[in-house]
């Protein structure tokens, strides 16, 4: 497809592992990315590939597991738009 994926961007304060889930408007996964590659102490990124998917609200679900234990996660809405 043509369309530009979703990208999320987000700091990394440490080594972790980084997955994005992704639920449509009415709370059903229709996806689930693992982060690769990723630098601690730095900024990272995760894309969303959106060429399969409607026009509307998707909410995505980030999560960091620290190697240490530690664990953080963040939702975002994100728009489809055709």
């Amino acid at each position: 497809g043509d369309t530009e994926p979703a990208t999320v961007r987000f700091f990394l304060a440490r080594p972790a592992t980084v997955s994005m889930r992704v639920y449509d408007a009415i709370g059903t996964q229709v996806d689930h990315l693992q982060a690769d590659g990723l630098r601690d102490g730095a900024d990272n990124e995760i894309s969303w590939p959106v060429d399969t998917y409607a026009s509307g609200l998707y909410l995505c679900h980030l999560s960091a597991r620290g190697m240490d234990g530690t664990h953080a996660s963040v939702t975002l809405r994100m728009a489809v738009r055709r």
